[in-house]
């Protein structure tokens, strides 16, 4: 049984990786996106979408094996059409790094996949703090898979340490 076979209907699986995984400030990184297919099933009307993160530049690129693309307000949109059982489409384009990422927040840049009939697909690669060893297979914990019930915990978290933050430099201020 091949693996397209496995699954009823279309089942598209997304990547993402970077060459170099690790680019220092100034450096050119190339970031490489596919998609395949290991559905039995044609996935119709795909469509990739990856958002630069604000610390990069486009400065090559982006290409794809199949479809047509647009770049507006940092946004690549890769219109790939219908992806058959088996069939994959890459998509590239080079970076450069131009600021350093927050020493104290990890950033996780994701690029999502739409198809007909079925549930985007997020394909993420965290970034950790400046020099750490971040794991490329591993989506961070606070995003939440396809068709699960979002985890609102830490965003419940994220406010309350917001506001008693407001709280706290109100007090400093009247004082």
């Amino acid at each position: 049984m091949t693996v397209a076979a496995q699954f009823g209907g279309p089942n598209p699986v997304l990547s993402k990786t970077m060459s170099p995984q690790r680019p220092k400030i100034g450096s050119v990184a190339r970031m490489t996106i596919t998609a395949t297919n290991f559905g039995s099933a044609n996935a119709d009307n795909v469509v990739i979408t990856d958002p630069l993160p604000d610390n990069m530049e486009l400065v090559g690129g982006p290409t794809t094996t199949q479809g047509s693309i647009s770049y507006s307000h940092r946004i690549i949109t890769v219109y790939a059409g219908t992806l058959p059982p088996g069939q994959t489409v890459t998509v590239t384009h080079d970076v450069v790094v131009t600021r350093e990422f927050a020493q104290d927040t990890p950033y996780t840049n994701c690029t999502g996949l739409t198809f007909k009939d079925g549930t985007a697909r997020l394909a993420c690669f965290p970034f950790g703090p400046a020099y750490d060893p971040v794991s490329v297979t591993t989506p961070p914990s606070f995003l939440p898979e396809a068709g699960a019930a979002p985890n609102l915990a830490p965003l419940g978290a994220f406010v309350l340490g917001l506001a008693s933050l407001l709280a706290s430099a109100r007090l400093r201020a009247r004082r």
